[in-house]
């Protein structure tokens, strides 16, 4: 069944035949859809339905408004996918990177490996992972941060292994 349908005509388990309005006119689905639903009864073998079927008048179906729940959620993150999409490519780069890294760094993986696994240079390396710390609040993520890029060891370390990488000894 179509959710548009299901939503306009607010057709659902439920409230299909329901007892408070048996008796309202309004509430009686159209003969032709009556019509179309004895033929391929018919069809089948089955007998036709003699009374009509209704739809409830004063309640809303779970079925219908379950689906305009699920429209109006696939609605918004439509929007969030086309935000995202009209973002600079290099905007979305460094938005990818960074998320990488913050993953990286929160399964433990120190600043060098990062660096390593994605690539870094070592100021994209230390500011991400002081980014990193500040987010995280981490006891233990600030000294290692200290630790690890005092005195431009980091980057020392990325030159050398970067040389190392391109002569091929790794």
């Amino acid at each position: 069944m179509y959710p548009t349908i299901a939503i306009e005509y607010n057709i659902s388990f439920e409230i299909v035949n329901c007892r408070c309005c048996k008796d309202n006119p309004n509430a009686r689905i159209p003969s032709q859809v009556m019509d179309e639903i004895n033929q391929r009864l018919q069809k089948k073998g089955l007998p036709n339905r003699i009374e009509s079927y209704w739809i409830c008048k004063q309640r809303n179906g779970a079925f219908p408004t379950k689906l305009k729940k699920l429209i109006r959620e696939r609605e918004h993150y439509q929007q969030l996918v086309n935000q995202e999409l009209a973002k600079p490519k290099e905007q979305q780069q460094q938005e990818e990177t960074s998320s990488k890294a913050y993953k990286l760094f929160s399964e433990g993986k120190s600043p060098v490996e990062v660096a390593i696994a994605l690539n870094l240079r070592e100021p994209e390396a230390t500011k991400l992972f002081i980014e990193y710390c500040k987010l995280s609040d981490s006891i233990y993520s600030i000294p290692y941060s200290k630790r690890q890029m005092a005195n431009g060891k980091l980057g020392s370390f990325l030159k050398l292994y970067r040389l190392i990488k391109e002569k091929g000894y790794l």
